[in-house]
Order: C-alpha cells, then sequence, then structure tokens
C-alpha cells in the first residue's frame, strides 16, 4: 500500500505532536512535584529560621536589659523578664514545627528558662543585699544561661539555614534537571521532526519525479504523456493541472504551428513577388549604367584632348615667361648703366663747381 503525501503528513504530524505533548506532561507533572515538594520545606525552614530569629532578638534584648541592670544602667528588670517570657512563648510554638531540632530547642527552653529566674531572684536578692553572696551567685547562673542559651540559638540558626542550602542547592539540582529533561524533550521532538520530515520527503519525491520526468518528456516534444493522479491531495491536484497543462500547451502548440505554416507561406509569396520587382528593376538599371558607362568613355576622351591642350599652352606659357625674364635683365642692366652715368655726370658737374642735372 502507497501512502498519498497528506496521509503521511498527517500521520507524522500527530506522532510528532503527542510525542511533544507527552514529554512536556511528563516534564511539567515531574517537576510540580518535586519543586512543590522542595518549596514547601524552604518555605517552612524559612518560617522557622524568622522565628528563630525573633527569640534570638527578644532573648538578647533582654540579656542587655539584665546587663544594664546590673551595671546600674536601668533599675527596672520588669523589661528583661517580658522579653524573655516572650521568648518562651515563641520557643514553645516553635517547638511544634521542628523535629531534627527538637532537642537544641528543648535545651534553649530549659536554658531560658533558668535564665529568667536567675534574674528574678539576681533583682530580688539586689534589694536586700547588692554585694551579698545570693546575688552574685545569681548573676553568674544568668550569665552561664546566657551564654548557653546563645549556643544553643546560634546551633538552631546554623542548622536552619543549613537546610535553607540544601533546600536551594536541590532546587538547582532540579532546575538542572529540567534543564536535562528539556533538551531530551527537545531532542525527541527533533528525531521525530526529521523522521517525520523523512517521511514526507519520501512520499513527496514519489509523485515530484514523475513531474519530473513528464517535464523532461515536454522539453523533448512529447506531449501526449499524461501523469496518472493516485490521490486527491496537494499532490493529486498539482498532477491533475499539471496534465491540464499539458493539453492545453498541445492545442496551444498545434494552433500556433498552422499559424506559422499560413503565415510562412504568405510571406514566401511576398518575398517572390518582391524578388520580382527587384528582377526588372535590376535590368532597368543595368541599361542606364550601359548608357552612362559610354558617356563617362565620351567624357574621357573629351579630358584627354583638353589636357594635350593645356600642357600645349603650359609649354607656351613657360617660353614666354623664360622671354620676358630675359628682357628683363637686359632692361634692368641698360637702367643700371643710366644711373652710374648720371652719378658720374653729377660729379664732374659738381668738380666743376656747378649744380647736379639729376636728382638720384
Amino acid at each position: 500500500m502507497v501512502m498519498t503525501f497528506k496521509a503521511t503528513r498527517n500521520i507524522g504530524l500527530a506522532v510528532m505532536t503527542t510525542i511533544i505533548v507527552m514529554t512536556g506532561l511528563l516534564f511539567f507533572i515531574t517537576t510540580t512535584r518535586i519543586v512543590n515538594g522542595v518549596s514547601g520545606i524552604l518555605q517552612k525552614e524559612r518560617i522557622k529560621l524568622e522565628l528563630i530569629e525573633d527569640i534570638r532578638n527578644h532573648f538578647l534584648d533582654a540579656r542587655e536589659t539584665f546587663n544594664a541592670f546590673v551595671h546600674m544602667q536601668t533599675k527596672d528588670m520588669d523589661p528583661a523578664v517580658r522579653l524573655i517570657n516572650l521568648a518562651l512563648k515563641e520557643s514553645e510554638e516553635l517547638k511544634i514545627l521542628v523535629s531534627d531540632e527538637k532537642e537544641n530547642m528543648v535545651k534553649f527552653i530549659s536554658v531560658a528558662r533558668r535564665f529568667r529566674v536567675a534574674i528574678i531572684t539576681y533583682a530580688e536578692e539586689v534589694d536586700i543585699d547588692i554585694t551579698g553572696s545570693r546575688a552574685i551567685e545569681m548573676e553568674k547562673i544568668a550569665q552561664s544561661a546566657a551564654r548557653e542559651a546563645d549556643i544553643s540559638l546560634t546551633k538552631l540558626v546554623k542548622d536552619i539555614r543549613a537546610k535553607i542550602r540544601i533546600a536551594d542547592e536541590n532546587i538547582l539540582g532540579i532546575s538542572k534537571d529540567s534543564q536535562k529533561m528539556s533538551l531530551t524533550g527537545m531532542f525527541v521532538g527533533i528525531v521525530s521532526g526529521l523522521l517525520v520530515a523523512f517521511f514526507m520527503g519520501k512520499a513527496l519525491m514519489r509523485p515530484i519525479s514523475k513531474l519530473v520526468n513528464a517535464t523532461h518528456k515536454i522539453v523533448a516534444g512529447d506531449l501526449n504523456d499524461q501523469i496518472k493522479v493516485e490521490s486527491s491531495d496537494e499532490i493529486g491536484k498539482l498532477a491533475d493541472s499539471f496534465n491540464k497543462m499539458m493539453v492545453e500547451l498541445k492545442t496551444t502548440i498545434e494552433r500556433e504551428s498552422s499559424v506559422i505554416a499560413k503565415t510562412k507561406i504568405a510571406v514566401e509569396k511576398e518575398k517572390v513577388s518582391e524578388i520580382t520587382a527587384l528582377n526588372q528593376q535590376l535590368r532597368a538599371n543595368e541599361g542606364y549604367l550601359k548608357a552612362s558607362n559610354q558617356q563617362l568613355k565620351a567624357n574621357e576622351q573629351q579630358l584627354k584632348a583638353k589636357e594635350l591642350t593645356l600642357l600645349r599652352a603650359q609649354e607656351e606659357l613657360k617660353n614666354k615667361i623664360a622671354d620676358l625674364e630675359l628682357f628683363e635683365k637686359v632692361t634692368i642692366g641698360r637702367e643700371l648703366k643710366m644711373i652710374e652715368l648720371k652719378k658720374d655726370i653729377n660729379g664732374l658737374l659738381k668738380d666743376l663747381g656747378k649744380e647736379p642735372k639729376y636728382n638720384i
């Protein structure tokens, strides 16, 4: 069974969409469960840390108030007692939330209660005798309890911060795992896309190869071959359009061939008429050329006769020029002699003391 391009495309897209949706749902469900669990733990630990910080602040304020009372900077111990009572109340509430830190919490409550008893007793003893041994002993007990309580609270804070850090690392790990899952889903989507493209290309190449072969036949002049339409999808429509185009092309070529043949006959007839007219014109021109040739020969003889006449006239002119030159020489010589003679006469007259006769 040969699958059509449309069927291959629809099946491929359905498979690819299913894979991508399933991968996305699996990633979303898994990540949501893990993140919700870790987020719940992280939120719980942050609440515990805030409560412990409040308890620690109350206890430190109570300790500072006690130290101020010991150094006589204040005369009222009630604020310290109220602060330690508040810290103990919040500690009892926090003890319900803690599990791993319950031992440290119980220890802090015990030490805080001892601190409360010590500061209350110290305040009573100071009223009796400020330098009494009982007052000094209560001060030492209170300071020791304060240090122990501070150590317990510090350890609680460190433990809870360690849990928060672990939760943050888990979230970071989940983020990395989600990235890996995203890359996996992307890879699966790309592979499925390539497979779909491969099968779509394979289904597309068969009809396209037929179209290419039919095109080659058209180039070779064969317009009788028709492509078999096997489907009603886009490729089938393309093949049907191609067949219609071949029929129209064949009809057009036949019609144009007929027009060309008729035009060729008309052109040949017109050329024959033109050639006949040209032939007649050439014959008429031939007679005209013969007459012109005879006229040219007669003109040539006349030119030769005129050339001889000109040569004779030229020779006579040369002879006349020679005679004139000779006459000129003789005349000029005579004039020069007369001028010399006139100069001699003027000289003689001048010697005789007379006026020269000639103006030279």
